[in-house]
């Protein structure tokens, strides 16, 4: 979602100059974190995109482990027992995932030639969320015993559509 919040800040702020754009950008994630009582994951979110936006302003690498670890350093100097905290687990361990594992599987998918667009999107999609389920994998089996198989699927619904609701 923080994502979101971002493209959507950006794309109506484009005209403006590049500093006051992510100025205000970083002004609304940090609404948009308050409006959801910060919880690990939006704290999270917002941390690497607050990064990623001064690490482009300043020209500094924009690579993903480091914002990553940056939030993680950030949430744990304010509450350490964070780390305990299965939605810290989960959500930076999606994240991790996905940053590590996502690539390759697109490298994969780009590789197979696939024409139709739509068709690519989707698999692409299921790429993206089997690398955050693979992930998450160690954590869901010890806090839930559990493992869904309608995630993946139910992924490329929900991805798109929260994209939907939080832009209106």
């Amino acid at each position: 979602n923080v994502g979101f919040i971002v493209l959507i800040f950006l794309l109506a702020f484009g005209r403006l100059n590049l500093f006051l754009r992510s100025g205000i950008t970083i002004a609304g994630l940090i609404f948009y974190l308050i409006l959801t009582g910060a919880s690990a994951s939006v704290f999270r979110a917002t941390v690497m995109a607050v990064v990623l936006i001064v690490a482009y302003l300043s020209n500094r690498s924009k690579h993903l482990i480091n914002s990553i670890a940056i939030a993680a350093l950030v949430i744990l100097i304010i509450d350490p027992n964070e780390l305990y905290d299965a939605g810290f687990q989960l959500s930076f361990s999606a994240v991790i995932s996905m940053a590590l594992l996502y690539p390759p599987i697109e490298q994969m998918i780009t590789e197979l030639s696939i024409k139709n667009k739509i068709i690519r999107y989707f698999i692409l999609m299921i790429g993206l969320s089997l690398s955050a389920q693979i992930g998450t994998l160690p954590f869901t089996f010890y806090y839930f015993s559990k493992f869904s198989t309608v995630s993946l699927l139910a992924n490329l619904i929900v991805i798109p559509a929260i994209g939907v609701v939080t832009g209106i």
